[in-house]
């Protein structure tokens, strides 16, 4: 947007703000159109602006007909690129006197106005899919004084509704920009409009009636200069000078008051949200120690008390003096009861309290650099009584590397204050010895640490089955390969135009970060198109695996092995299954370069020479490449990629959106068990004659002779555990593979450092695989064991899954980790009541069992309308109903997960063969794990060490993460 040119309508114009922002725009190069209330009051002002290009037109913004302007400039060609909302005016007086029409009128210009002005021109923007709403706030919204609630009430109400709407407008490519106004040399404040006087006889003496006594004067000093505000304003809109980079912002603030004043809420939230004193600090020990007659505790830079009184309530008790210091200004708002004495104090000079048990400093020292923070600690040091007195400071640590995110954040803060920084634990001590203090000790607040959803603590870490120094790692991972993606933003978007043939009158354009979705396993980017008439949609979706958690790392090709299967499952479910509803996909890239696209987008030459191999192979009678045409890219060559339809249907959502909306409706529930059923029944429909995964070769030719390719190989995987299953290994019967996968967790046990809490719990786990296999038999058919193998879906969730107002299935949107299995594997899913797989027990079983036999009633409804399968009408229905009513529903499901089977066996398996076991384990675990195998004992020994060596690397990446008080 930088080098266009744009065109501006700007509100209130004829003084102050408007008249320097429309003079900075046209001074840049823009185009604007001035508006005023009465524009024949200033005809010097029209004459420059129109004798400069620009245009100036009357607008009242309080009429109900505002938005016409807008209209009638739009249909004369004067499109809006941006949009400022400038006007306003401010009545100053108590709350309490304001009349009902003075309240309506401030409303109405600050508020109802913009908002007013913004919806008329929404349309025009979202149509060029490019604009920017700029709303004019006040510091008010912030911290206003008193007579300004209204006037402040007004603007926080259009900062509320600014970023609101900037979640709206941001898949259109519009951006908004709240600015938050210091006090500049405009006519406003000395302008101001009061309201009753004089003020009731009760506000003689208040800090009200101080404020009023002062607009009545005239006498207001003005912060700020409005011109070179505005110059800055102008130029953070359009992305140049002070504002290149930054014209993604939301939040501009300006004036040079603003610094102290946002400071002040900082520090206001910062004891409101932080951790308190009392709660890390053992602030017991300082009643326990305390002398009789002498101050407790002096809180220097207290503020208005939030901390003292606190403590106050904590020990309502004590009768020792308690103190509280700040600027006089400041005590005098201090809430804190008479016992507490309020005292104006400057930290520079000596400490007028002597002797005090604490001396208590929460922020005080972070606000300075070293030298005056030296000159605070020597005026305290003098009136400590040694021996006896102590200084908590109350700060941040930051550490000595991968500062955290709010550390980052703090020590911006600070540069732009007082030039200063966060200090490190070394940096502290240097500080405090420097003045003769001694550090005791560090208290921290329990430390948590970044996930990729949430944070965790050290303590609930420890407890995870999961190897969470792979999950800690995934936070910065995220980063590294979202900065990759962004810094190649350009180049993707050029890929998708080239796979969707778009032509120079297209544009295509990313999505913003705060738009990617972070998925299990990919992140997928929206692309936004412009002018695109051969589709009805406006942006598409690429996805790209993410390597940090498909193993790419340990096992290199894993994520192009992972979009290999799902574009050929992509392909064949789209040639031989058309009934089932899949988004569209345009086109697909491997690492390395070689991509697929549509013939439709690909040059009429290319098409022709594409068309005559495909019939000279048929000739031939060799197998035809895929209906995608090979080629080389030249960008993004790292990565593979796919490149799909999103779905933006009206009344088409996630059904995970509505799933748990319990009790389901009837109704509904029936037509998501009837589409469910189809899909399942059509898939499998063809039987396939091995275990596999349909996979594309670089002949573009789809082959089943990839490996049954679920989610939990590259789980394995990516946490550098083997599974000893090659990617090219199929299997044509059923016995091997099921040894694989138990095989596959027996490594998980053996590989991952904390697979086990103890002995006892490790000897549990492998007892129960040792029975798992023995009782393999028990729970398969040796009919089947040659087939038929089903295609299945094997991640089918309610995230994936989109569906209408009625729950009938729309669209299937994730594909991935699907692959041909045993039929006697064909099952509902687990989720019918919204109840994990491990947690399906007592009630829930209940609850589950019927929902189970109402999705089977359905299933063998549709079954019987499709043909007999093996002359069979309802072949899958009575393996499934032969597989619950065995148990081997829970029996395939402990086989699909490595972190729940041990529950699962023990509350749905081993009850079936010997309940006592179940209640007392240890005698069963103890003989039972021996058998399975030959080195047990010392595979319990190892683990035992690998999980010391494991917690202890834990706790030393929560150390160098820590960020103490």
């Amino acid at each position: 947007m930088a080098a266009k040119k744009l065109t501006w309508l700007i509100t209130g114009c004829s003084s102050g703000f408007g008249l320097s922002l429309t003079r900075a725009a046209q001074a840049g190069g823009h185009r604007v159109i001035a508006t005023s209330r009465n524009p024949s009051k200033t005809p010097e002002l029209v004459a420059e602006i129109e004798g400069k290009g620009g245009k100036w037109v009357q607008l009242d913004v309080d009429s109900p007909q505002s938005g016409d302007v807008i209209t009638e400039l739009e249909k004369s060609g004067d499109h809006i690129d941006v949009l400022v909302n400038n006007a306003g005016f401010s009545i100053y007086a108590p709350i309490e006197t304001f009349t009902e029409k003075e309240i309506r009128s401030q409303m109405e210009t600050m508020y109802f106005s913009p908002l007013r002005l913004i919806r008329a021109v929404l349309p025009h923007m979202r149509q060029r899919r490019s604009g920017v709403i700029v709303n004019m706030s006040s510091g008010a919204s912030l911290d206003g004084i008193p007579t300004m609630g209204v006037y402040a009430g007004a603007k926080a109400g259009l900062d509320a509704l600014t970023k609101i709407l900037a979640k709206e407008v941001a898949p259109f490519n519009i951006r908004t920009l709240t600015v938050v106004l210091g006090t500049f040399n405009t006519n406003m404040p000395n302008s101001v409009v009061l309201g009753k006087i004089p003020l009731p006889e009760d506000y003689k003496g208040t800090f009200t009636e101080q404020v009023q006594g002062l607009l009545v004067s005239g006498k207001i000093k003005p912060n700020g200069d409005k011109d070179k505000a505005m110059q800055a304003l102008c130029q953070v809109i359009v992305g140049e000078g002070v504002g290149e980079g930054h014209e993604a912002e939301k939040l501009l603030p300006l004036g040079s008051d603003m610094t102290s004043r946002l400071k002040g809420v900082r520090d206001y939230l910062g004891h409101a949200l932080e951790a308190g004193w009392l709660d890390i600090f053992p602030h017991e020990r300082i009643l326990e120690t305390a002398k009789d007659g002498t101050p407790l505790v002096v809180d220097v830079g207290g503020n208005t008390g939030h901390d003292m009184e606190r403590f106050r309530q904590a020990h309502p008790e004590t009768a020792s003096p308690l103190y509280l210091q700040d600027r006089p200004e400041v005590v005098k708002l201090s809430k804190c009861p008479d016992p507490v004495n309020k005292m104006g104090y400057d930290f520079f000079t000596p400490q007028p309290v002597k002797g005090s048990r604490v001396y208590y400093m929460h922020g005080v020292l972070h606000d300075w650099s070293d030298e005056p923070a030296r000159k605070i600690l020597a005026m305290q040091r003098d009136a400590m009584t040694p021996g006896y007195s102590t200084l908590l400071t109350h700060d941040h640590i930051a550490p000595r590397a991968l500062a955290h995110p709010h550390t980052t954040a703090y020590d911006l803060t600070m540069l732009v204050i007082v030039a200063g920084t966060e200090r490190t634990e070394a940096h502290w001590e240097e500080l405090l010895q420097s003045e003769e203090y001694k550090v005791v000790r560090i208290w921290s607040q329990a430390l948590s640490l970044p996930l990729l959803r949430g944070s965790i603590t050290l303590e609930e870490a420890l407890e995870q089955e999961e190897d969470m120094l792979l999950d800690l790692s995934y936070p910065d991972s995220r980063i590294e390969f979202f900065v990759f993606l962004y810094s190649h933003r350009n180049d993707i978007a050029e890929l998708v135009s080239d796979h969707l043939g778009l032509g120079q009158s297209n544009q295509c354009r990313l999505g913003e970060v705060r738009e990617w979705i972070h998925g299990s396993f990919n992140v997928c980017i929206p692309v936004y198109v412009e002018n695109w008439n051969k589709c009805s949609a406006k942006r598409v979706l690429i996805r790209f695996p993410l390597p940090y958690k498909v193993g790419e790392a340990g096992y290199p090709g894993n994520a192009d092995e992972k979009l290999r299967c799902e574009a050929a499952s992509f392909i064949w479910i789209r040639q031989h299954h058309l009934d089932i509803p899949l988004p569209r996909l345009w086109g697909f890239g491997f690492a390395g370069g070689q991509t697929f696209t549509r013939p439709e987008n690909m040059s009429v030459t290319t098409r022709a020479i594409w068309y005559f191999k495909r019939y000279v192979s048929w000739l031939l009678g060799f197998l035809l490449p895929c209906p995608y045409i090979s080629h080389r890219r030249q960008h993004v060559l790292e990565h593979g990629y796919l490149v799909m339809d999103y779905i933006d249907e009206p009344d088409v959502r996630m059904l995970s959106e509505t799933w748990d909306e319990f009790p389901h409706n009837p109704d509904k529930t029936a037509n998501f068990y009837r589409d469910l059923s189809r899909i399942m029944l059509s898939l499998s429909q063809r039987p396939l004659p091995r275990i596999g995964s349909w996979t594309i070769d670089s002949n573009g030719v789809l082959q089943l002779s990839n490996r049954p390719l679920t989610l939990r190989l590259h789980q394995l995987e990516n946490a550098g555990i083997p599974t000893n299953i090659g990617r090219n290994l199929t299997y044509p019967s059923t016995d091997s593979y099921y040894l694989d996968i138990l095989s596959c967790h027996g490594s998980r046990i053996r590989h991952q450092p904390n697979s086990m809490h103890d002995e006892e719990d490790g000897r549990a786990q492998v007892a129960n695989l040792t029975i798992m296999r023995a009782l393999l038999p028990h729970f398969t058919d040796r009919e089947l064991r040659q087939g038929p193998f089903f295609y299945r879906l094997t991640d089918l969730h309610q995230s994936n899954i989109f569906v209408d107002n009625q729950w009938h299935i729309k669209y299937l949107v994730d594909i991935e980790w699907a692959c041909s299995l045993p039929a006697e594997t064909l099952r509902p899913p687990y989720w019918l009541t919204g109840i994990a797989v491990h947690d399906i027990l007592g009630e829930r079983l209940d609850a589950f069992s019927k929902a189970h036999d109402k999705f089977m009633e359905i299933f063998e409804e549709e079954e019987k309308r499709y043909p007999p399968l093996f002359n069979v009408s309802a072949y899958r229905t009575n393996i499934m109903r032969k597989g619950w009513k065995v148990g081997n529903f829970w029996f395939f499901h402990a086989l699909d997960s490595p972190k729940g089977l041990f529950n699962i066996f023990r509350d749905h398996i081993q009850p079936k063969f010997a309940p006592s076991q179940s209640a007392d384990p240890s005698d069963f675990s103890r003989i039972v794990s021996e058998y399975w195998a030959v080195d047990t004992k010392d595979v319990m020994e190892g683990k035992l060490k690998d999980k010391e060596v494991y917690e202890n690397e834990l706790r030393l990446r929560f150390k160098n993460g820590s960020e103490g008080t």
